[in-house]
């Protein structure tokens, strides 16, 4: 998997295998994931990534620290 940020459009895309692009399909307003002809995911678009990844995540680390304790 290979991650690429872009910070002036706020927009994560990770690309989970080479290939062609022919279908898409959108999870919610801020996630698209993209298929190849046989129907694999070729790659996940977030949008919004800052909000989207970055308070899920922290959220996460928080209650494991808390817990930790």
């Amino acid at each position: 998997m290979r991650p690429r940020y872009d910070p002036d459009v706020d927009i994560l895309y990770l690309t989970i295998r080479r290939g062609p692009i022919t279908d898409s399909k959108e999870l919610d307003e801020d996630i698209r994931l993209e298929y190849d002809q046989k129907g694999a995911i070729v790659g996940i678009e977030i949008t919004n990534a800052r909000k989207n990844l970055a308070r899920p995540l922290s959220a996460t680390i928080a209650k494991q620290i808390k817990a930790a304790r």
